[in-house]
């Protein structure tokens, strides 16, 4: 039992190094500069009561690398699976609201009666009712396609986009000709 003691009491000595070895890395130091600064913090080595070795310190960045790429890793596939839920939902919404718009509706019209310069009424006020077909309100298809396109995208499902340098004039850069004119601009 009290190997297990001293073992925990190891590990959290060697998470407390490794949370200072990250505060360090992260600003700009390097590892000799960072077995510098944990000795002036007074971390050293419990063993030998000597600053950390360097391959120490490096073990410790190889560990906290391979931890950080990891934890990116799983926060982008969260992040993109988030992103996929919220288009579906959107995207089932824009239908159901598309479905919605499809149908008829009744269109009412009121006529006013019309009234004579004694006020006397000469013709009634009429109200008339009149179905309509719908033909659905397209901009809820539009919403259903940038849902689409953003899913496409996120996903990496369209082809690549070829990307050819220009110049301002729209010219081919590796033209030879286009290069003798721009370096002629630059250099005249």
């Amino acid at each position: 039992m009290r190997k297990n003691n001293r073992d925990a009491s190891r590990e959290g000595l060697m998470d407390d190094r490794r949370a200072r070895v990250a505060s360090f890395r992260v600003r700009g130091l390097s590892i000799r500069q960072i077995v510098a600064a944990l000795a002036r913090a007074g971390c050293v080595n419990p063993d030998t009561r000597k600053p950390w070795a360097v391959s120490a310190i490096h073990a410790d960045l190889e560990h906290l690398t391979a931890k950080w790429q990891a934890q990116a890793l799983r926060d982008t596939s969260q992040l993109k699976a988030n992103e996929l839920l919220k288009l579906d939902e959107a995207e089932r919404e824009a239908w159901a609201a598309w479905h919605r718009s499809i149908g008829r509706h009744q269109v009412r019209t009121t006529k006013t009666g019309r009234v004579d310069k004694e006020g006397v009424l000469i013709s009634t006020p009429e109200v008339s009712l009149k179905t309509e077909p719908l033909a659905g309100d397209p901009r809820y298809l539009a919403v259903v396609l940038d849902c689409q396109r953003h899913r496409a995208e996120l996903l990496g499902l369209d082809a690549p986009q070829k990307i050819a340098a220009t110049t301002a004039d729209g010219e081919d850069i590796f033209n030879q000709d286009a290069r003798t004119t721009l370096y002629a601009k630059l250099l005249g």
